[in-house]
């Protein structure tokens, strides 16, 4: 840790690895969790991380935030095979809801890390903005999920796909970009 006033929730540590070099930030994981192979990075000032309970990491959870004023929020009950979150625009927010499944490859991508300029008026065009997974989601197999989407509840987005835009609920979409191939469904 490099910083001051951040707030991390009693762990074991040695399933643990967070590395922060900022200040105000908050971890905050429900107790009582066998959380394992989680790793959390934030480099910026007043970010959260929210874990709520009942949630299963079977390989490996890595959280990274490279900017200030940020939020990310884990719904109970969500199952992890090996996921990358990675937040890189400031005031943008990630939040996952309940009953999410997460197989082996997957990102979400809530910003860019790069600046895009325009030359006309030397201004940035592209801003992350926030990913939103309602109650219920599957995504399949190294399947990404870019900034400024949300995911509608009971959905499934198919192994390889690139999530670009929103995708209704009771849907199954896949490709590049994820377009729906099916409506009205749901899975267990």
């Amino acid at each position: 840790e490099v910083g001051s006033n951040n707030r991390i929730s009693e762990l074991d540590l040695d399933t643990v690895l967070i590395d922060i070099c900022g200040s105000n930030n908050k971890i905050d994981i429900v107790k009582n969790q066998n959380i394992r192979n989680l790793t959390v990075k934030i480099i910026g000032n007043n970010n959260s991380v929210i874990i709520k309970e009942n949630i299963a990491i079977k390989e490996q959870l890595y959280i990274y935030i490279d900017e200030h004023n940020t939020y990310l929020e884990i719904g109970k009950n969500t199952t992890f095979e090996n996921t990358t979150i990675s937040i890189a625009d400031m005031n943008n927010k990630v939040i996952i809801g309940e009953d999410c499944m997460f197989a082996a490859g997957t990102k979400i991508l809530a910003g860019d890390f790069h600046s895009i300029i325009d030359l006309n008026t030397k201004r940035r065009i592209n801003y992350g903005y926030s990913v939103v997974l309602k109650n219920h989601i599957w995504v399949g197999l190294n399947a990404k999920i870019l900034k400024n989407v949300t995911i509608e509840e009971n959905s499934i987005i198919a192994a390889e796909s690139l999530v670009t835009n929103n995708i209704p609920a009771n849907s199954i979409v896949g490709g590049v970009p994820a377009k729906v191939i099916k409506d009205n469904i749901t899975w267990t």
